[in-house]
């Protein structure tokens, strides 16, 4: 669920039950009194993931973890997410007394490169289509490289943007020294190869499917919004 869209004004448990009954209108029949998002939750048999608190506008955030931590019992087990700048080291120190907080730490470089080493293996691509990669990866595990890709995002990006083509470009432009112009250029791939990319099993799409990339304009854009 998108806590961000929470008013906290609003009662959480019931707002998220809300949610659920519109996401999932089967959940409104009839049980034993309620129906059955009532009785999934009277049950403790919803888990509510709370995603994207860090989205939520400033001047709300202070008093929805009020509401959170003050509520932790509040009828169902849930996670919460949010960035780490944007949750409060007061919250955090309270929320310990009665949850877990977990932090994502970033990827280390030789997970990346057993990752992309596994990925090649496994989808038949040739091991020296990443090999040099791989290995500077594991040479240089603080280059801008490494750094980079220390993102679970931007690992899945690479691989797809080049997964039939050499990366070799990532060491040899002299545009992609630092980390933000190399996930620049990851995002920017990414965005122009879905959108050159056609469907392969559905003759109808493919037919429908156009052959010329779309202006520079809507590919800035389209890039704008996945960053």
């Amino acid at each position: 669920l998108q806590i961000s869209s929470w008013d906290p004004d609003q009662d959480l448990n019931e707002w998220a039950l809300q949610r659920l009954r519109e996401n999932r209108d089967w959940l409104t029949a009839p049980s034993g009194g309620t129906d059955l998002a009532g009785a999934l939750r009277q049950d403790r048999r919803l888990l509510w993931i709370l995603d994207g608190l860090d989205d939520m506008p400033d001047s709300l955030r202070p008093a929805a973890l009020e509401k959170i931590v003050t509520g932790v019992t509040w009828g169902a087990p849930f996670v919460l997410t949010c960035r780490t700048t944007e949750f409060p080291l007061q919250a955090s120190e309270r929320l310990r007394r009665s949850c877990r907080v977990v932090r994502l730490l970033p990827v280390e470089a030789d997970d990346t490169a057993s990752f992309l080493e596994a990925m090649s293996e496994e989808g038949g691509v040739a091991r020296q289509h990443w090999s040099r990669t791989i290995d500077e990866l594991r040479r240089r595990p603080r280059c801008a490289i490494a750094v980079a890709l220390s993102n679970p995002l931007m690992i899945i990006l690479a691989w797809r943007m080049y997964e039939d083509s050499d990366p070799g470009e990532l060491f040899t432009d002299p545009a992609l020294r630092d980390v933000d112009s190399i996930q620049k250029h990851l995002l920017d791939g990414f965005i122009r190869s879905v959108f050159r990319t056609r469907p392969r099993d559905n003759r109808r799409l493919r037919g429908l499917w156009s052959r010329r990339e779309p202006p520079p304009d809507r590919q800035q854009q389209a890039a704008g919004f996945a960053r």
